[in-house]
């Protein structure tokens, strides 16, 4: 039987591989020893984070995310 992902599971399956690829590279730019490695990995954690933000405005926008508002003193 042929499965088909609907848009929400798309979007929570894109955004799970996103924050272990963030997690590697963040790893990665901690641990290099080469400053031209530190940069390139620096950059890619960057525009890992700036997809995850798109991908976390998409899922809260289509009411799929709704997260807590923060409490004061926490």
């Amino acid at each position: 039987m042929k499965q088909t992902l609907n848009e929400k599971d798309m979007c929570e399956d894109i955004l799970t591989n996103v924050k272990s690829l963030s997690s590697l590279s963040h790893r990665a730019v901690l641990e290099s020893s080469s400053d031209h490695v530190r940069q390139v990995m620096s950059s890619i954690h960057d525009e890992q984070m700036d997809n995850a933000k798109k991908l976390f405005d998409v899922s809260k926008q289509k009411g799929w995310y709704k997260p807590e508002p923060a409490q004061p003193g926490r």
